[in-house]
């Protein structure tokens, strides 16, 4: 696991650099790939990269991968913000999560791609702990909830919808179907659903690192819609200015909710 420390430090360099937060880049040397798998920290830094049950942060051997189709090619441009795209191939997508307590998942959601001889990945995170305490002059909300607190199956377990976020955005993880049943007595073993996202607004200063953005309800790091921050959910799509990133089909139930 990584140092916080170190994670206050990359945090600080991704967000003065002209570089990508969002994303990282890989080059040819292993070096350049090692470099490149520490410089997308999450916020808060009580759920740094390496955090989850048999998680290992940036190795893609853990949870579950499947191949990703993006709705179109003006979207994913709108996604990454950053830098225009040629022709974006190889797009891949790894869920890594697990019950962090009364069926709230917390843990990892990553997109890769590569574009123009180079690889990119972005890595989001929902938190495994509680919401601490913080001074505020007693105005903290939500103290004591999951990280992960909306993070849920429903609909008898059929749909689940949660909230995963990075330095410059959140994203949604949305599962409104099952795979087919195999006729072996478990039952459909992989699921099917789609990738939603919204960038932050450009905004100075930084996001306080004692919250996640679905946790904050005002200002340009606010990430919450009524769809997901619920309980009571009735469908497994986000509102309030998400927008659809791609989908996924033959995603394993067990290797991604590590169940």
């Amino acid at each position: 696991m990584k140092q916080s420390k170190l994670i206050l430090n990359l945090a600080t360099l991704v967000l003065v650099t002209s570089g990508c937060a969002k994303e990282f880049k890989t080059g040819d040397s292993p070096a350049a790939e090692t470099t490149a798998g520490v410089v997308n920290p999450t916020f808060p830094v009580q759920a740094p990269p390496g955090q989850g049950a048999g998680s290992a942060g940036d190795n893609w051997s853990y949870g579950a991968t499947v191949d990703f189709k993006i709705d179109s090619l003006d979207v994913m441009n709108a996604y990454v913000a950053t830098h225009p795209l040629n022709n974006p191939t190889n797009i891949k997508l790894n869920v890594n999560v697990y019950d962090v307590g009364g069926g709230h998942f917390g843990g990892q959601v990553k997109l890769a791609y590569d574009d123009a001889g180079r690889h990119y990945e972005g890595y989001f995170v929902a938190g495994t702990g509680v919401n601490k305490d913080y001074d505020s002059y007693n105005t903290a909300k939500d103290t004591g909830l999951y990280e992960a607190q909306y993070n849920t199956w429903f609909n008898n377990n059929t749909y689940f919808s949660g909230y995963f976020q990075d330095s410059v955005g959140a994203v949604v993880l949305s599962i409104d179907e099952l795979g087919p049943n195999l006729g072996d007595g478990q039952g459909s073993t992989t699921v099917n659903g789609s990738i939603w996202y919204k960038n932050f607004a450009t905004a100075f200063p930084t996001q306080g690192m004692m919250r996640f953005c679905w946790f904050i309800y005002r200002g340009a790091y606010q990430c919450g819609t009524s769809t997901v921050s619920t309980l009571a959910k009735s469908t497994p799509y986000p509102s309030d200015g998400y927008q659809r990133l791609g989908t996924f089909t033959g995603l394993s139930r067990s290797k991604a909710f590590n169940q």
